[in-house]
């Protein structure tokens, strides 16, 4: 199921029923859903097209063309830009801190990574527990820049592992859109990690942070200014992550407060942001539910 949350036309509780209902029974996992961050209602020809269809293919295991594995058009970076992000993202690598490396993503940032082992498969957030293992990344090599495009050598290192491969990703916006890793010898991995390749999809957090994105619109009051901006603040910080850019200016109040709203939660993790927001929508539907 792909669904733009400002779809214009559809509403997401539509997706999040369809996605409940087919993945009950013996149908469980085989339903999943892929929420864009920068489309409207014609996803396919919209700023996600790219993501869409590599999604597409990729959930029915089909090869990806090179045209489609990462994005062809303007990152709307420049290369200082590029190089500036590229070296942010290598120093997480560098500290084994893949938590900050997720922040730095844009909407449905994942990683890739090939092999038949438990770390293998699309998804980052299962990841940021490598922390804990010393699992990270070092031996960087002379990074290649294009078109929204950064590949460089690197050496993944957990306990007596040493895989070298290359490290590839897709930036846009200031933003991570994708990380993929290539290690040369998939073999060495798959021994040192060993398991089965991790779920793909949204973890339970997601999924409740989804949800509660969707059971928000169907709130019959809109709750006061200063609720709206805790909404808005908890949905950004859970989605996103700290604020950036430029604060509006004086002339543009709404985006202004909105901006402020969000600053005031820096620091505040992504996990705790969802599970603030999710408690608020739930709160204010069933004070809705019970004034009924």
């Amino acid at each position: 199921m792909v669904h733009a949350r400002l779809d214009e036309l559809t509403s997401l509780r539509s997706a999040n029923y369809l996605v409940e209902q087919i993945g009950q029974g013996k149908r469980a996992g085989q339903a999943r859903m892929l929420v864009l961050e920068d489309s409207y209602h014609m996803v396919c020809v919209d700023n996600d097209r790219e993501l869409v269809a590599r999604s597409v293919l990729e959930f029915f295991e089909a090869s990806v063309p090179i045209s489609l594995g990462m994005p062809s058009d303007d990152a709307r970076m420049s290369p200082a830009q590029m190089t500036e992000l590229l070296a942010a993202a290598r120093a997480d690598l560098e500290r084994g801190d893949f938590g900050v490396l997720y922040a730095r993503g844009k909407g449905d940032f994942a990683w890739f990574q090939p092999g038949s082992n438990r770390a293998s498969g699309r998804a980052l957030p299962r990841l940021r527990a490598w922390a804990d293992t010393g699992v990270a990344f070092t031996a960087f090599g002379a990074p290649v820049l294009n078109t929204g495009m950064a590949v460089v050598p690197a050496t993944l290192r957990s306990g007596t592992l040493a895989s070298q491969g290359v490290l590839a990703f897709a930036l846009r916006d200031g933003k991570l859109l994708e990380g993929r890793w290539f290690p040369d010898e998939i073999a060495l991995e798959d021994a040192h990690f060993g398991g089965v390749p991790t779920a793909q999809g949204p973890g339970p957090a997601k999924q409740a942070f989804e949800a509660a994105a969707a059971l928000s619109k169907t709130l019959r009051h809109a709750p006061g200014n200063d609720t709206l901006l805790d909404l808005y603040a908890l949905y950004k910080q859970g989605s996103v992550g700290d604020v950036s850019g430029e604060r509006p200016g004086m002339m543009d109040m709404v985006g202004r407060a909105k901006n402020d709203a969000w600053a005031a939660r820096r620091g505040l993790a992504r996990e705790q942001a969802m599970r603030d927001y999710v408690a608020l929508v739930n709160q204010l539907k069933s004070a809705e539910t019970q004034s009924a």
